[in-house]
């Protein structure tokens, strides 16, 4: 059986948010991927709750993802997936309808915390997210290693209870000194392309794992991909409907 690798961060979805401004930018940006060796794709567009109700976004979201599903039909391009990236608010854990926010009909909640504002209320909110079987996974981790929460961050992590991405682009041209420690260290459990668009934000998604290698060792590498396959299986199922 072909291990899945997975891409569980990008802005591919047409016209939504500040990624691919179109479905031709949309598939330029899957056949890059599919180039790298990834099979699946979650999509994941931005949702601000202070800026857009969940409606509205619920709305946007079904109509991209329609536009794109009809764009990819008949082309060998990666599985793709629906889900989001929910912007932290404090409470959030409260709120009925959270579980239409996450990774497929998973627990998975693609997580974005805010590094100005990480106070006792954030680590108080994850708890509880938790508590209720959500499991976040905190997208784009290194960019919280200058904030005083981190380490509870971390903690979260080495229970068991969250799970961490890093962006392939933050490998290949990142503070890579300590994303290699995390690694080394096991709390970075996936990579992420955050891809947004062809030109400035591109998928770095085979390099990445690349540096990886070269950095940390050819173990390494190889256990992001058991875990992508893994977790790709855990969320979307052993065999793909489409």
């Amino acid at each position: 059986i072909k291990m899945r690798f997975m891409d569980i961060h990008s802005h591919i979805l047409p016209g939504i948010d500040d990624g691919a401004k179109d479905v031709e930018e949309s598939l330029q940006l899957l056949g890059m991927l599919k180039e790298q060796g990834v099979t699946d794709v979650v999509l994941t567009p931005h949702f601000y709750p202070h800026f857009m109700n969940d409606e509205e976004f619920f709305v946007l979201r079904q109509k991209a993802e329609e536009k794109l599903n009809s764009a990819v039909l008949g082309k060998n391009l990666p599985h793709l997936h629906i889900g989001c990236e929910f912007y932290y608010f404090d409470r959030m854990g409260t709120i009925g309808d959270i579980k239409f926010f996450t990774l497929g009909k998973s627990p998975y909640i693609l997580l974005e915390l805010v590094m100005s504002s990480m106070t006792d209320t954030v680590v108080e909110t994850i708890e509880n997210l938790c508590e209720m079987g959500y499991i976040p996974v905190f997208a784009h981790i290194e960019r919280y290693f200058g904030c005083k929460k981190i380490r509870r961050i971390l903690k979260f992590i080495k229970e068991g209870k969250c799970l961490a991405q890093v962006n392939a682009s933050s490998v290949v041209a990142g503070n890579q000194r300590k994303i290699f420690k995390l690694i080394k260290k096991g709390y970075i459990y996936i990579l992420g392309s955050d891809t947004h668009s062809v030109k400035n934000r591109p998928p770095y998604m085979a390099e990445a794992l690349d540096v990886i290698a070269e950095n940390c060792g050819e173990n390494y590498r190889r256990q992001l991909l058991i875990n992508s396959d893994k977790l790709c299986k855990k969320i979307f199922g052993d065999q793909d409907e489409k």
